[in-house]
C-alpha cells in the first residue's frame, strides 16, 4: 500500500477563529467496502486538536497525533507518531509552522532528517488516514453558503480546491487538477464533520462519525485477529501471472484489489474512463519476444495496461510508459487501443485476477472481477 500523501490545507477566505471552549471528544471509522480499515478517537478545544487512530493494514499499527494552534486558530506545531498496538514508535514527524514555511523533522530507527517546504499562511497538516484535524479545520473552513477557496500544499506542490456547498450540510471540496479529489464532507448545524466521503478518490474510503469507541479494546481485537492469521493485510496486494507462449516468456504485473462488498463496475471503476487495470502502480506487461494483437506488434519490452470500459465496448490501452503509479496515465504515449471481449460470469470473482494462457503459438489475455470477464487473443511471431 503506498504511503499516503500529507496535505496542508490553508483557507484563503475564512479568517480562522475557534469558538471551542471546552474539550469535545470524537470518533471515527474508515470503511472500504464492508471491510473497516480504521478506527480513531480524538479531543478538540481551544488549543488544538489530538487522537490516536489504530490502522489495519498492511499491519495493525496505532498513530498518535497532536496540533497545536495560536490566538488565531492556525497551527504552531504537529506531531505524529507510527508504531505497532502497545510498543514503541518507530516514526516521529514534528512539524513548526512560520508564516511562509513549514519544517518537518523525521526519526525513524535513530536517524532524523529535517526538510522545510515555502508555504504561506501557516497551513493546516492533514493526513488522508486520520481526521481529527479534518474536524478541526472543516468546522473553520465552513461559512456563509457559497464557493470559497483555499491552498493545499501536496508534497511540494500548492494545489488550489474550490469549496461547494450548494446542499445544505453537505460541501464539496474540487481540485481542478484533479491530484486528490473530489472530495465530500457532511457536517452538523453546528459545521462538526460527520462523514468525509473519499470514495471518489484513488483511495475508496468512507470515514463516518461514531457516538463512542472502545480503541484500546479494538486495537487489541484487530491485533489478535492480525496474530491469529486473520488480520486485513495489503488491501490490493501485489501479483504476477506468467506464461511461455510459443517461445516467448510473457508477465503481468499488478495489485489485486477486492470487492468488499461493493459494486465495481459502474460505480468503483467508472464507465467511460480510463483505468487502471488493478490498484496501486500501473499494471505491467513484459514480453521477450514480438507479440501480435491482430495488426497491432508489440515489440519485446515493457509497458503498462489500462482499460476503457464502457457499456457500448471495452478496450485494452497498452501504452509505451511502465514504472509509474497507476493513476499516471499518458495518453500520447499509447501504442494501441484494442478491442476486448467481454462476457458475463456466473459465479462472482472477488479479487481481481489476471490470467495469460496459451497453445502453440497462439494465446488469450484476459482478467475478470465481479461478474465481468474481458480477453483478447495474440499470437507470437
Amino acid at each position: 500500500m503506498r504511503i499516503q500523501p500529507v496535505f496542508m490545507i490553508s483557507l484563503l477566505l475564512f479568517a480562522a477563529c475557534t469558538t471551542d471552549h471546552k474539550r469535545e471528544s470524537g470518533f471515527f471509522v474508515t470503511h472500504i467496502g464492508d471491510d473497516t480499515l480504521a478506527v480513531e478517537s480524538y479531543q478538540i478545544d481551544a488549543n488544538g486538536v489530538q487522537g490516536t487512530s489504530i490502522i489495519r493494514t498492511p499491519r495493525t499499527t496505532a498513530r498518535h497525533y497532536s496540533m497545536t494552534v495560536n490566538d488565531q486558530g492556525l497551527p504552531e506545531s504537529f506531531s505524529i507518531d507510527y508504531g505497532p498496538v502497545g510498543a514503541a514508535s518507530q516514526i516521529t514527524r514534528n512539524y513548526r509552522f512560520a508564516d511562509d514555511s513549514v519544517e518537518v523533522v523525521t526519526t525513524q530507527n535513530g536517524t532524523t532528517k529535517t526538510s522545510s517546504t515555502k508555504a504561506a499562511g501557516r497551513p493546516y497538516p492533514l493526513l488522508t488516514d486520520v481526521f481529527g484535524v479534518w474536524d478541526y479545520v472543516i468546522r473553520h473552513a465552513e461559512g456563509p453558503k457559497g464557493t470559497r477557496e483555499f491552498t493545499a500544499l501536496f508534497g511540494n506542490r500548492a494545489l488550489r480546491y474550490t469549496t461547494e456547498g450548494t446542499v445544505p450540510g453537505r460541501l464539496e471540496l474540487l481540485n481542478p487538477d484533479s491530484v486528490f479529489g473530489p472530495l465530500y464532507a457532511t457536517v452538523d448545524s453546528s459545521s462538526i464533520l460527520q462523514e468525509l466521503d473519499m470514495r471518489p478518490t484513488a483511495d475508496k474510503y468512507l470515514v463516518e462519525r461514531v457516538p463512542n469507541l472502545d480503541i484500546d479494546a479494538l486495537a487489541k481485537d484487530f491485533l489478535a485477529r492480525e496474530q491469529a492469521g486473520k488480520g486485513l493485510g495489503v488491501l490490493s496486494p501485489r501479483d504476477t501471472v506468467r506464461a511461455v507462449v510459443g517461445g516467448a516468456t510473457i508477465l503481468v504485473d499488478y495489485g489485486r484489489p477486492t470487492m468488499r462488498g461493493r459494486t465495481i463496475f459502474g460505480n468503483i471503476v467508472p464507465w467511460n474512463v480510463v483505468w487502471r487495470l488493478g490498484a496501486n502502480a500501473a499494471t505491467q506487461l513484459v514480453t521477450n519476444k514480438r507479440l501480435s494483437f491482430g495488426r497491432t506488434i508489440v515489440l519485446p519490452g515493457t509497458y503498462s495496461l489500462f482499460a476503457y470500459p464502457s457499456k457500448k465496448g471495452w478496450k485494452l490501452i497498452i501504452n509505451f510508459q511502465h514504472g509509474q503509479w497507476g493513476t499516471v496515465y499518458n495518453d500520447s504515449k499509447d501504442l494501441a487501443r484494442l478491442a476486448l471481449k467481454t462476457k458475463k460470469l456466473k459465479n462472482t470473482v472477488e479479487q481481481f485476477t489476471f490470467e495469460l494462457k496459451g497453445r502453440g503459438r497462439n494465446g488469450v489475455l484476459s482478467f475478470k472481477w465481479e461478474n465481468t470477464e474481458a480477453s483478447i487473443p495474440f499470437s507470437v511471431r
